[in-house]
């Protein structure tokens, strides 16, 4: 009985590794996925200042600096 119980342990420890393992895996997989350089999205930005400052009437003039940034 105490064998039993005590490789249940070693079972449910050694899952338990491996589920963390796993975890900070797939964590550092989606922060990579997330991480793009910003210049990818420079463009949508200059559409949206455009597009505000035509709705208010307004100029307006975006300038972005470090667009390698991820």
């Amino acid at each position: 009985m105490k064998t039993l119980i005590a490789r249940a342990i070693d079972e449910t420890d050694a899952a338990l590794l491996s589920q963390a393992c796993t975890s900070r895996d797939l964590q550092q997989d989606l922060l990579r996925v997330r991480m793009v350089p910003f210049k990818n999205l420079s463009e949508r930005l200059y559409r949206i200042v455009r597009q505000a400052a035509k709705e208010a009437g307004k100029r307006a003039n975006l300038e972005i600096q470090g667009s390698e940034i991820e």
